[in-house]
């Protein structure tokens, strides 16, 4: 369980998940809040997940950040519709670097998250790496939960791995851009 009846809920408003120590318990290493009340703490990237995959973007959190140093910004998206264009937008700004998370087949979070970073004029100009972890296009298994989210690729190991993959494209393009000058 990664929420509580403490936690923040406003219908079409994304929650902001951030990692902020080790704790006796995983939920207690995060704080959640409101997407709209936070500020740019300058992350590594985002990755913006709904539903079972909320608590698997926060393991990959927790791996990103005790293995590989980098900081997340993990958005709860638990509306899809309407869907959060602000927090998704600036998490594209702030960060520059965005993961879709879902546990079905991919398209309903990627392509919504990828029409809001396509549509919007405001990112014109900002370079934005994106990636989605979902079930890639094949036949369902059946299966234990623990098992189907190995094999079917959607874990926070597999999630970890996309954004260090993505942050290296986004070191290369940034690399690239610096020596064109």
């Amino acid at each position: 369980m990664v929420t509580s009846e403490e936690t923040p809920f406003v219908f079409g408003r994304a929650n902001a998940i951030r990692m902020r120590r080790e704790a006796p318990s995983f939920a207690e290493s995060f704080e959640i809040q409101l997407a709209e009340t936070c500020r740019d703490e300058g992350e590594d990237l985002t990755i913006i997940a709904l539903g079972p995959m909320v608590a698997e973007a926060m393991r990959a959190a927790f791996i990103l950040k005790l293995e590989y140093g980098c900081e997340t910004r993990v958005l709860n998206l638990h509306t899809l519709k309407p869907i959060d264009t602000e927090a998704v937008l600036r998490a594209a700004q702030e960060t520059g670097v965005i993961v879709t998370a879902e546990e079905h087949q991919i398209g309903a979070l990627a392509w919504r998250v990828s029409g809001v970073l396509m549509e919007n004029p405001r990112l014109y100009g900002i370079p934005v790496i994106t990636g989605a972890i979902g079930v890639k296009d094949r036949f369902g298994e059946s299966g234990a939960p623990w098992e189907l989210v190995k094999e079917l690729e959607v874990s926070a190991e597999h999630i970890a791995m996309k954004a260090l993959e993505l942050m290296a494209v986004k070191k290369e393009h940034v690399a690239r851009s610096v020596g064109a000058l």
